[in-house]
C-alpha cells in the first residue's frame, strides 16, 4: 500500500487568503475614515454634548475594529507563511496607525469632557451660590431588640444601640443660572 500524504488544497487557501486581504483592505478604509473624522473634529475649539457622545461612540467602535483587525491579520499570517515578513510589516504599520488614532481620539475626548466639567463647576461657584463640597459623615444608629424569658420568670426585653460609621458619599450639587 503506497504512502500518500494529502497536501492542503492550495487553491482553496489562496481564495481564503484573497478574501481575508479584501477584508483587511476594508478595515484600512475604515481606519482612513476615522482619521478624517478625527482631523475634522479636532479643528473645533468646543464640542457640543452630542459631538462628545458621538466621539465616544466612534472611539468604542474603533477599538472593536482594532480587535477585528488583529484577528484577521493573524489568519492572514497563518495562511501566508511564505511572505510572513511582509505580513508582519503590514501588521506593524496598521497597528501603529490604529494606536496613534486611538490615542488622539481619547486625548481629544478627555480634553473636551474635562472642559465641560470645568464649565459646570465654574458656574456653580458664582454669585452667592453654594460652594460647599457637600460631603458629610452621618453615623447610622441600629437598635437591636432581644426578648428572653421562661415560664417561671416571665418575659424580659432588652435592647442595645450600635453606631456604625458609614462611608463618605460624595454628592455633586449642580446649579445653573437661568437668565430671562
Amino acid at each position: 500500500m503506497p504512502n500518500t500524504i494529502e497536501k492542503p488544497d492550495t487553491s482553496k487557501n489562496k481564495e481564503i487568503l484573497k478574501d481575508l486581504k479584501t477584508k483587511r483592505s476594508s478595515i484600512k478604509g475604515q481606519i482612513t475614515k476615522f482619521k478624517k473624522y478625527l482631523n475634522t473634529i479636532s479643528q473645533k475649539l468646543e464640542l457640543s454634548n452630542i459631538e462628545l457622545v458621538e466621539l465616544n461612540l466612534k472611539l468604542s467602535k474603533f477599538e472593536a475594529l482594532s480587535v477585528k483587525f488583529d484577528d484577521l491579520q493573524s489568519e492572514i499570517e497563518v495562511l501566508n507563511l511564505e511572505n510572513i515578513d511582509a505580513e508582519i510589516d503590514e501588521r506593524e504599520g496598521i497597528d501603529s496607525d490604529i494606536l496613534s488614532y486611538l490615542a488622539a481620539a481619547k486625548t481629544l475626548y478627555q480634553q473636551h469632557s474635562q472642559s465641560e466639567t470645568d464649565l459646570r463647576r465654574a458656574s456653580v461657584g458664582h454669585e452667592g451660590l453654594c460652594t460647599h463640597d457637600h460631603q458629610e459623615v452621618i453615623p447610622l444608629m441600629i437598635v437591636v431588640w432581644g426578648l428572653a424569658g421562661n415560664a417561671k420568670k416571665g418575659i424580659t426585653a432588652s435592647f442595645t444601640v450600635q453606631l456604625i460609621k458609614q462611608p463618605t458619599v460624595a454628592i455633586m450639587w449642580f446649579a445653573r443660572q437661568v437668565m430671562w
